[in-house]
């Protein structure tokens, strides 16, 4: 891969964030994860539909703003929500 190359991959990189960050409803879930929340929590706390807020984490996700956790219970084996967290960007 040439370096002109790792610019474009960069490039559409960036977009996407600055895509991502165009939408109001992607920085109302932003702001409010100031500290670790589920996707049920964000829900109450944008006041957004629980598919949008969904859509939109994974979005987020994509582009490496939020991160998602999970967490599996080692007696029964299930899986629970575990709070998605802010991602911080490089300084």
């Amino acid at each position: 891969m040439s370096s002109l190359d790792a610019e474009s991959d960069d490039g559409r990189s960036v977009e996407r964030v600055l895509d991502a960050l165009s939408v109001k409803a992607n920085r109302k879930i932003l702001s409010a994860l100031d500290e670790p929340m589920t996707a049920a929590e964000l829900v109450e706390e944008c006041d957004i539909s629980s598919s949008t807020v969904y859509r939109n984490l994974d979005l987020l996700s994509e582009t490496g703003l939020v991160e998602e956790h999970l967490a599996v219970d080692t007696e029964s084996g299930r899986c629970s929500p575990v709070p998605y967290t802010h991602l911080t960007l490089p300084t």
